[in-house]
């Protein structure tokens, strides 16, 4: 609905009091992101690959700052690996993880000057340490835009200005991460309490 791949039935989508619908879809796209849970690789080379995040201007990303990109996401390690660096083209035969593959769709976001960043559950096949330190690299990355993400590992938004809970397609709690832990009986408090209580049997185990 904020990209506008839909338009709404009832009342309507705002960005900085403007109603999207009153706005060229081509600008609108031109200044949203959106990093989705099933990454998604071009055909092309792994550097090419990042460069698409600044697709939308034109002046693309500089090898350098894909490469710094890469780093905060923790992939570059893993590009320096493979045949060709970032020259090697991308192929199904690479042995890129999916983990590896949303790292690349993260730094394609870094790399975008778009204002809007929409993570669709961008990290959702990383281990938690490298969640860890990507989420802090699209924290960094991401001062000054407005960042909106999806999360079911509750860990991963637990620094949001702003934690929405939605429940039958309704908005049912909001507030910062101490304010929903907060509420006796919440529903983000309880989902909390039993992902960190699975946590702690995982490492009992």
């Amino acid at each position: 609905l904020i990209a506008r791949h839909y338009d709404v039935d009832q009342g309507s989508v705002l960005i900085d009091g403007i109603d999207v619908r009153h706005v060229k879809q081509k600008d609108l796209r031109k200044s949203i992101s959106t990093i989705p849970q099933m990454a998604y690789m071009l055909m092309t080379t792994i550097a090419h690959n990042i460069q698409y995040g600044s697709a939308s201007t034109h002046i693309s990303a500089t090898l350098e700052e894909v490469q710094e990109a890469a780093r905060k996401v923790q992939i570059h390690d893993k590009i320096m690996s493979l045949p060709a660096g970032y020259d090697t083209q991308y192929n199904y035969r690479v042995g890129l993880s999916d983990g590896e593959q949303q790292c690349i769709n993260i730094a394609r976001g870094l790399v975008s000057p778009s204002k809007i960043l929409l993570l669709d559950e961008a990290t959702s096949s990383l281990d938690m340490i490298t969640e860890g330190k990507v989420q802090e690299a699209i924290k960094s990355g991401t001062q000054g835009r407005t960042c909106m993400g999806i999360a079911h590992r509750l860990p991963t938004i637990i620094y949001a200005d702003q934690i929405s809970v939605v429940q039958g397609g309704e908005i049912v709690e909001r507030g910062t991460f101490s304010e929903l832990v907060s509420v006796p009986n919440g529903i983000f408090k309880e989902m909390w309490d039993s992902q960190m209580g699975d946590s702690v049997k995982t490492c009992q185990s």
